[in-house]
């Protein structure tokens, strides 16, 4: 009955979902957890009071502005990016860096670890040449510098 009641509702919105039974299965697993259909309503309602998190790219942050920002991938090969390296164009790169760096009103972290480029077949480990001694001591006295 549940099934036929949410499959009505998502064709109404025109938001029916391309696997039934996944989707089902994460509603069950978390609606399992109330004895009453008030409670799941009052906790999906908190859940929409809270903060979001807003996953993008550097392009995609240009113009805006979070409480706190963490930047993944601080490792030379992603930022800077291994194609520009090998051009030697690395400028752009340097200014998304500062972009990305200058989105948080409170707080940036900066997480760097090796990792395997799958579609190139290279290792990248060195942490990025953009962490230089002034970048890192102008982060740590304005913001929490991690990784």
């Amino acid at each position: 009955m549940a099934t036929r009641i949410y499959l009505r509702m998502m064709k109404a919105t025109g938001n029916a979902p391309s696997n039934l039974a996944a989707e089902l299965g994460r509603w069950q697993t978390t609606s399992q957890r109330f004895q009453r259909v008030g409670k799941l309503r009052a906790h999906i309602g908190d859940l929409f009071c809270r903060p979001r998190i807003v996953t993008s790219t550097i392009h995609g942050a240009k113009g805006d502005e979070w409480e706190h920002v963490i930047i993944l991938g601080v490792t030379d090969g992603s930022i800077p990016f291994y194609r520009e390296i090998k051009r030697g164009q690395i400028d752009e790169e340097r200014r998304l860096f500062y972009v990305a760096v200058t989105r948080a009103r409170k707080s940036v972290h900066l997480f760097q670890a090796p990792f395997h480029h799958a579609p190139s077949r290279q290792k990248f480990a060195t942490p990025s040449r953009f962490l230089t001694l002034k970048v890192k001591r102008t982060l740590d006295g304005q913001r929490s510098l991690s990784g």
